[in-house]
């Protein structure tokens, strides 16, 4: 049975339904939505899931835990970011978009008794200035697949900058090694994967070499400065297409990959063309929230209900098929989505 081991303090898909909306005529050329926009988007997985606050890293990162839980139903909880987290989301997606977020009360319980068991250990890195609790949807669906999913910076992380890069890997193989010391009990510690988006995807495949055997899944982050990919690495690169982005932009993109994968024996790069950066992040179910201005370079033409489903189920075949051996799960969550093709315009 997994044994949560951190004291946890008193925390206030594939099938989904159509997103429900109200009336256009909010203001700057956004739609009113709610959050049942967010509410109405189930895991995908067999497992109910629980969420808990995990423990915090040497740094101080704060963390959160989404396991498989035991039983379905319990206390579910709205993100409720603090108020930097809350602002932060505001200037980046607008106002209205940032308090649908904090109301959403997604699937997962908080601090439901874990299944029992051992599980796949997976640990998220989120975007710049990100939190881990803005990919809530991706994550519950993870974990109710059968994976403790270690959710890194939950309300918030910091800005860009060159050597955020470095650090945002390092602080993945720190929380890999502090979970197989027994601070998230009930994992595998050697099935292990890091996931993350946009400057945590990088920092995933940067931290795989100091994470022997370890998977990585890269969601549309840019590359800063040389990055190798170990031999024995597995790596799944998932991007979408920047809209007027210069040539050079792009073949500077292609030519970081091309050199990452250079000894790689596992090494996979998707492209959805019609997927913007933050359709992997929670808000991509809310665009209609997002203002106009804000919403075209930031979300592409599939919607945020697609774009979650092929995000799940194209990770999940990838985590099923390296770490769990099930080998026809990646060819299988491959067929279901001929959109996703090898790069051509990165």
């Amino acid at each position: 049975m997994i044994k949560l081991t951190v004291l946890v303090g008193a925390l206030a898909c594939l099938g989904c339904s159509a997103p429900p909306q109200a009336q256009s005529g909010a203001s700057q050329g956004a739609s009113v939505v709610t959050a049942a926009v967010v509410e109405a988007v189930r895991p995908g997985g067999p497992h109910p899931v629980g969420v808990a606050e995990g423990p915090a890293l040497a740094s101080g990162a704060a963390t959160r835990l989404y396991y498989p839980a035991a039983n379905a139903g319990g206390e579910g909880r709205a993100e409720s970011p603090s108020p930097d987290h809350r602002a932060n989301l505001a200037r980046r997606f607008g106002a209205d978009a940032a308090e649908i977020l904090a109301q959403a009360v997604t699937a997962a319980s908080q601090n439901a008794a874990p299944a029992a068991g051992r599980f796949p250990l997976v640990v998220f890195q989120p975007g710049a200035s990100m939190g881990g609790g803005d990919y809530r949807l991706l994550l519950e669906d993870i974990a109710s697949r059968g994976y403790v999913v270690l959710a890194l910076s939950p309300e918030g992380s910091p800005p860009v900058s060159g050597g955020r890069y470095r650090q945002a890997a390092a602080e993945l193989v720190e929380a890999v090694a502090l979970a197989r010391s027994g601070a998230v009990a009930g994992i595998e510690g050697d099935r292990v994967a890091v996931i993350g988006h946009s400057l945590g995807g990088a920092a995933a495949v940067m931290a795989l070499a100091d994470l022997p055997g370890a998977v990585a899944v890269n969601l549309d982050g840019d590359y800063n400065g040389p990055t190798r990919i170990p031999a024995d690495g597995r790596v799944l690169y998932l991007l979408g297409r920047t809209e007027g982005e210069a040539d050079r932009s792009r073949d500077r993109r292609a030519r970081a990959w091309r050199e990452a994968v250079q000894g790689a024996g596992d090494a996979v790069a998707l492209q959805v063309a019609d997927v913007r950066h933050f359709d992997f992040a929670d808000a991509a179910l809310i665009q209609d929230a997002v203002p106009q201005d804000r919403r075209r370079t930031r979300f592409g033409p599939i919607g945020g209900a697609k774009a979650h489903a092929l995000t799940t189920d194209l990770v999940a075949g990838f985590l099923d098929s390296r770490l769990k051996g099930q080998a026809d799960a990646w060819s299988a969550a491959r067929a279901r989505h001929p959109e996703a093709a090898a790069p051509t315009t990165w």
